[in-house]
């Protein structure tokens, strides 16, 4: 039986995201929790906050925190989490841990270990899972029953990638797939940039099943849940090109696609600002870009100062997640 391991750090919110991403790097890293810090807290969570793979709606809602505060001087703490096969190795991790921490020259307080007690982590896991159905989709994970009377079933297994059907921004993009379709728009070729769990390509395809399809993300970990994603739902992942890693940029993908007629990002609005240019480019004349994790406001207007320069907004949707105020946007450019 594996042994799980905690590290609890106290950081400040706009280190979060490096150190997430550094940490996730390594082999026996298996989840994150972010805990609230009292009457000052970022963050309260709700019973059963339990995360232990990517991808599940707490993951979500974390990766929305991690969002909202970057730039922020404010501490948050959050626990770690590491499995190992055998306690031998553990000084091992608490060095390699300890020597990449001390190498990102980042203010961090705390730094608790703790080796939790053997529990069915993947029993409470599953009950703290659920499917989302809205409009004609039902998307839920494979120990779900699917409903029947939803025109749209996607079996989509939390993981190490996001897309699991719960966020709005996927929510938006599947519904918005739909309309393209329904408008008789001509996609010959396709791009899912950002696939994550690749439940946006795989419904694409779907709707667009003669389209040269290809899917890609930076995200190395994203290759097995892609192909998890579309062997779970009946269909050959070879089906897509897929490109994963540093072969996943943009630059480098639009010299082996040289034009697309729908590009769809459902990725940070950040990074969707810095892709204005190859977007451009890669996107045929009269070509759609479908996109989506914008937060209204300023984020929007910031992406929209770049993008506005070559696109114009043909449609725009907004929708808020279940006990939240900001509301998230999904938009097609022309």
């Amino acid at each position: 039986m594996s042994i799980l391991h905690s590290l609890s750090l106290e950081i400040k919110s706009k280190q979060l995201e490096l150190i997430i991403v550094r940490l996730s790097e390594l082999k026996a890293f298996s989840g994150v929790q972010e805990v609230g810090l009292g009457d000052g807290g970022l963050i309260d969570p709700p019973e059963g906050y339990e995360v232990l793979e990517f991808g599940s709606a707490a993951a979500a809602s974390f990766d929305e925190h991690c969002r909202k505060s970057q730039g922020n001087d404010d501490l948050v703490r959050v626990l770690l989490y590491f499995e190992l096969e055998t306690l031998n190795e553990f000084s091992e991790l608490k060095a390699e841990v300890g020597s990449l921490l001390a190498s990102m020259k980042v203010d961090i307080s705390l730094g608790l270990w703790e080796t939790l007690k053997p529990e069915d982590y993947l029993e409470n896991y599953k009950q703290n899972s659920s499917a989302s159905e809205f409009g004609d989709f039902w998307v839920g994970p494979p120990w779900k029953e699917a409903n029947l009377r939803k025109k749209y079933r996607y079996v989509v297994e939390p993981g190490m990638a996001f897309g699991t059907g719960d966020h709005p921004t996927t929510q938006m993009c599947l519904e918005r797939l739909n309309e393209i379709a329904e408008n008789e728009f001509v996609v010959n070729s396709f791009l899912d940039l950002g696939t994550g769990s690749g439940v946006l390509a795989l419904h694409a395809k779907r709707l667009f099943p003669t389209a040269l399809a290809w899917a890609s993300d930076l995200d190395p970990h994203c290759a097995e849940e892609f192909k998890k994603t579309f062997a779970m739902n009946q269909q050959d992942p070879a089906s897509v090109t897929v490109r994963f890693g540093n072969t996943a940029v943009l630059s480098r993908l639009r010299d082996e696609l040289k034009q697309v007629d729908l590009l769809i990002s459902n990725i940070y609005s950040e990074v969707l600002a810095t892709l204005v240019e190859d977007a451009r480019k890669l996107l045929s004349p009269g070509g759609i870009w479908l996109i989506s994790g914008v937060l209204a406001g300023k984020p929007e207007q910031e992406l929209m100062d770049s993008a506005s320069k070559h696109f114009q907004v043909q449609e725009r949707w907004t929708q808020q997640k279940l006990g939240e105020e900001d509301s998230w946007v999904c938009l097609i450019l022309k």
